[in-house]
């Protein structure tokens, strides 16, 4: 990169700094959209186009008036600035406009302020994308359709098109941009996909769950724009979760927390587990098998497994199950913020906010309700 190119690199960067700091949502409106994708590439920015292919060749015509979702790596914001054509000024009629979300959902490229899919598995995405011979990166085909019906199940949810439940009335359904199911349906074809007819957000969440690609059930709580859906799925969730055997009698105030790998550290350890015996009514804790551990970083949202000092994965490492009358996320935050200040800033355990997600995380231990993926879907 000459001089001249830092130069307008810093100049973006600085122009796009206070809508990253808003956190409101990133997008980008390009002039020449197919020469951004192949700079991004240049500048070795990892990322892929998330939806509709075929379409795509009209869009970045200016064919058909649509945006263009990416999915890009944490931490590549100076390379995409870099990776804008130098000659960018016109109307916005003459553009392309972009959607960015990182695999973190950190630095302002975020979905209402979350990660658009779970960091895990969004880096799975990037990880497994495939080139596309007319010109980007795209989702590689095992994961294409279960990644799209994620983003209609949980996106764009009653605007997708779908009612609620099978039992539901039309009623139910928001007017959608869209043929959303139709379109669902053509791509599957595509694709090779045998996916069965999906009526209602209930029953994509279904699939998505047979597929491993359901979301994790300490999510839903917390996404933005809580609606009826969000808590229709809870309920149904936390009643799916009630329903197995080995999670029914627990004791209320159980509590289960689980340590990362930067935790590994016999005096972190330690810190950990004398902190908890000090409150707690009793401490149990286990060494995570292989499979445990898989299971946990796929399906339990644990803040962000990714989320170490330098963004590479930290897995679970110690499952810790104790009685917190009352207290628990006070505790939880004070053991971060001793360990923090002691050995440098980290997450260094997750632990579980009520009974339905200690049921949960439970659950995931010992049950083959929540499916890994196939081999080559793991993340």
């Amino acid at each position: 990169m000459n001089l001249f190119q830092q130069l307008l690199t810093r100049y973006r960067l600085m122009r796009w700094r206070k809508k990253l700091k808003a956190d409101r949502g990133f997008n980008l409106r390009v002039r020449n959209p197919s020469q951004f994708l192949q700079n991004l590439d240049a500048q070795g920015v990892k990322y892929v186009v998330l939806r509709w292919y075929d379409e795509l060749p009209q869009v970045l015509d200016r064919r058909v008036a649509d945006d263009v979702d990416l999915l890009v790596e944490h931490g590549s914001l100076a390379r995409i600035a870099a990776a804008v054509p130098f000659f960018n000024l016109g109307k916005k009629a003459d553009k392309v406009k972009f959607d960015l979300y990182s695999d973190s959902g950190r630095n302002g490229l975020s979905y209402r302020r979350m990660p658009y899919y779970p960091p895990i598995r969004a880096r799975h995405l990037l990880d497994t994308r495939v080139a596309d011979p007319r010109g980007w990166y795209r989702i590689a085909p095992h994961a294409y359709i279960p990644a799209l019906v994620y983003h209609l199940t949980y996106h764009k949810r009653q605007s997708s098109g779908l009612r609620l439940s099978p039992e539901s009335s039309d009623a139910s359904r928001l007017k959608a941009k869209k043929d959303y199911p139709a379109l669902l349906q053509a791509e599957a074809r595509k694709e090779g996909v045998a996916l069965p007819p999906l009526s209602s957000l209930l029953e994509a969440h279904q699939w998505l769950q047979s597929q491993a690609w359901s979301m994790p059930f300490d999510l839903i709580k917390r996404w933005p724009d809580q609606d009826v859906w969000l808590d229709e799925l809870y309920r149904y969730e936390a009643a799916q979760i009630d329903s197995i055997a080995n999670t029914a009698a627990l004791d209320d105030d159980l509590v289960v927390l689980v340590t990362r790998q930067e935790s590994r550290d016999p005096e972190c350890e330690s810190y950990i587990l004398e902190a908890l015996a000090q409150h707690a009514g009793s401490v149990e804790h286990i060494e995570l098998a292989e499979q445990q551990t898989q299971r946990l970083l796929w399906w339990a949202r644990g803040g962000n497994w990714l989320a170490s000092k330098h963004y590479t994965l930290s897995a679970p490492a110690l499952l810790i199950k104790c009685r917190l009358p009352e207290g628990a996320a006070a505790l939880k935050e004070t053991i971060r913020k001793q360990l923090s200040q002691r050995h440098g800033k980290q997450n260094w355990l997750h632990g579980t906010d009520d009974l339905n997600e200690t049921r949960y995380y439970l659950t995931l231990l010992d049950s083959q309700a929540y499916p890994l993926p196939a081999p080559h879907g793991r993340p």
